[in-house]
């Protein structure tokens, strides 16, 4: 049988309506909703597929028409504290709502949430107070204990600070007592953007190693997000591989938060000064690293392949009188000296590969004002 195929390629039709938007003064963040549908859609076929689950995190892009789509193809939601409850709960439906940060009370979430019949909630423990506090609640819970991902992948760098490190035997072992609280299993926090396919096999064999040492099964593992650079394909072989290695019965889950804005996400700046370094030509956008653009790798849109002159960049800067507000350096062939650049003042500047985060962290600052946001179909 044919696997179905779900393209990512920036049409005429939404190239248009980015050269229509960026006759409109100010910085903008643009968002097509047809790709992030479409990446929505092959996560729900690879749940049919591979019988697993795709929560997307809330934090990652919460926009109304976003959560909206999330609500119909995803399994639920990935959330950290009682805000983005409320923010969920206008888009109701049968779902998983994972619970998942270290600083929650367990307790005082569950006296404010008003109790759902179709949702399914599962905490998770990310240290032993969280599990004390779990404790001291009277009526039955399900619960995942969250482990250290730096006990089971190569230090690639800074060391993690979510979770329990397997080490820990004398914290472990007493999450791991009798209670009335039901434990589903283990969760993982690894959003680290280098990821690879043998990183969650990784993860998911050290969670079945360790079951076995603490002499018991688990019924559900949630390997977490980070796999937003993923192709079609690798997604589909790194949960091959994953299924692979955990019991067949367990269920799995997964945490979409950057994929699903993964060639959808767009900006647009215009030139407002322009200067000449030693060896770059630099320009001042009114699009901001710093305010508009927080943890995306924008690339400029319709930059030619030719090499410019030797060790020649252009650089990209936002308004801002912080000096590291960057969005970026480039070898840009249609930018190539000062005198063209001066003759394009005002003139816009389009950027891809932007995703949902910097929607959320969207902010003003320095007297620069917030980034419009647009949703096309």
């Amino acid at each position: 049988m044919k696997e179905k195929r779900f393209s990512c390629r920036t049409d005429a039709r939404i190239y248009f309506s980015l050269l229509s938007l960026a006759q409109k003064p100010g910085p903008s963040l643009i968002y097509v909703l047809s790709k992030v549908e479409e990446r929505m859609a092959f996560l729900k076929y690879l749940e049919g597929k591979f019988d697993c689950n795709f929560l997307m995190a809330a934090k990652s892009f919460p926009a109304a028409p976003v959560l909206r789509l999330a609500a119909k193809y995803l399994s639920g939601f990935d959330i950290s504290n009682q805000n983005e409850y409320q923010l969920i709960s206008k888009y109701p439906g049968e779902r998983v709502i994972s619970i998942t940060s270290p600083n929650y009370n367990i307790e005082d979430f569950i006296l404010k949430r008003s109790a759902k019949s179709n949702e399914k909630i599962i905490f998770t423990c990310d240290q032993l107070e969280q599990y004390r506090s779990l404790e001291k609640i009277d009526k039955p819970q399900s619960y995942l204990i969250r482990l250290n991902c730096d006990s089971f992948l190569p230090k690639r760098g800074p060391e993690s600070r979510f979770g329990i490190l397997t080490s820990n035997w004398k914290v472990l072992n007493s999450m791991f007592e009798e209670s009335q609280h039901e434990l589903l299993g283990f969760h993982f926090h690894n959003a680290c953007q280098s990821n690879q396919c043998v990183d969650y096999i990784r993860l998911a064999k050290g969670a079945v190693s360790l079951s076995k040492k603490m002499k018991r099964t688990f019924d559900l593992l949630n390997l977490g997000g980070g796999f937003g650079n993923f192709s079609e394909a690798e997604m589909t072989r790194m949960i091959e591989g994953v299924r692979k290695v955990i019991p067949k019965k367990a269920k799995l889950f997964f945490e979409a938060g950057r994929y699903l804005s993964q060639n959808a996400g767009f900006a647009i700046g215009h030139i407002k000064s322009v200067f000449r370094s030693s060896h770059n030509e630099c320009i001042v956008l009114d699009l901001s690293g710093a305010c508009h653009l927080q943890w995306s790798q924008p690339r400029v849109m319709g930059a030619g392949k030719t090499k410019m002159r030797s060790n020649s960049k252009v650089i990209f800067y936002g308004p801002t009188c912080f000096e590291k507000d960057i969005i970026g350096r480039y070898h840009l062939d249609f930018l190539n000296n000062s005198i063209n650049l001066e003759r394009s003042m005002g003139s816009p500047v389009l950027f891809s590969n932007v995703c949902g985060y910097s929607m959320a962290r969207n902010h003003s600052f320095n007297g620069i004002q917030k980034a419009r946001v647009h949703f096309i179909p």
